[in-house]
């Protein structure tokens, strides 16, 4: 006979393993499973983004020149001005496929109402290329270039085409890297008329 201890456990193993607790396991598995791709997902979307301009980071201001020879400062501005950063290459294709967006937003921010904005392109080539380019196509707006490569990386100029739009702190109010579309040339234009109080400066 078998001993009542050995007969419970036996039962007790049988609804353990019955048809619905597999079934419940394996949906938990999945879960789980789903879960954790949305946080690779997410990670991996973290570590894109610390790698490019982004809503509340914070850039260090810089003295340059631009091709005219005029004294600038990039990365600051008066209280509630706003900058508009256009980074490229001359090589780059989806840079010339941005320039008539890029060459738009600067004649509706020169003739929008109640914004005090400037927009300036630094160009990661040379002087002597970059001179010829901005001839070649007529870019009305101011352009410069970094002053050393770790500025650049500061700005998380890793890439082109990439457009920002700074307080007057230089903290990044909107960042996006790509070709500009009618839409984020929306947002841009939203991003500079953002209201001061609510800028995202980040907390100390």
């Amino acid at each position: 006979m078998v001993p009542e201890r050995m007969r419970s456990l036996g039962q007790g193993m049988a609804r353990w393993f019955s048809p619905a607790a597999v079934v419940a396991a394996l949906v938990l598995v999945a879960v789980l499973a789903a879960k954790n791709q949305s946080l690779q997902r997410e990670v991996r979307r973290l570590r894109v983004q610390d790698k490019l301009p982004h809503s509340g980071l914070v850039v260090p201001a810089f003295r340059t020149e631009t091709l005219t020879g005029d004294s600038v400062t990039i990365g600051s501005a008066i209280p509630g001005g706003r900058q508009v950063l256009f980074f490229f290459t001359t090589t780059c294709p989806y840079c010339l496929q941005t320039l008539p967006a890029w060459k738009d937003l600067d004649v509706r921010l020169r003739h929008a109402d109640s914004t005090n904005a400037q927009v300036f392109g630094i160009s990661l080539d040379s002087v002597e290329v970059t001179a010829r380019f901005v001839s070649t196509h007529h870019l009305a707006f101011p352009v410069v270039r970094f002053p050393d490569a770790r500025t650049a990386a500061l700005y998380r100029a890793v890439g082109v085409p990439i457009t920002v739009v700074l307080d007057h702190d230089g903290v990044v109010l909107y960042g996006r890297a790509g070709a500009l579309t009618s839409s984020a040339a929306d947002s841009v234009m939203a991003a500079v008329r953002e209201p001061e109080s609510e800028s995202l400066i980040p907390a100390v």
